[in-house]
């Protein structure tokens, strides 16, 4: 029997918009993500498409 683990990295119901020619673009919409200890993720992107800051805003949101 598996002993359950607890969530080290949880975002619910995350939504982003950018302004494109000053119209909103939905680019993420209720987006939700558990990762347990022992899991393994990978983040994939493009250069400059917010991969890093989303990861660093998530570890600080934690720290808090």
């Amino acid at each position: 029997m598996e002993t359950a683990r607890e969530d080290i990295i949880k975002v619910t119901h995350l939504n982003k918009q950018f302004l494109v020619n000053k119209q909103p673009m939905e680019v993420l919409h209720d987006i939700n993500l558990q990762v347990k200890k022992g899991e393994f993720i990978t983040i994939v992107g493009h250069s400059g498409c917010g991969k890093s800051k989303k990861t660093s805003e998530s570890h600080t949101q934690k720290r808090n």
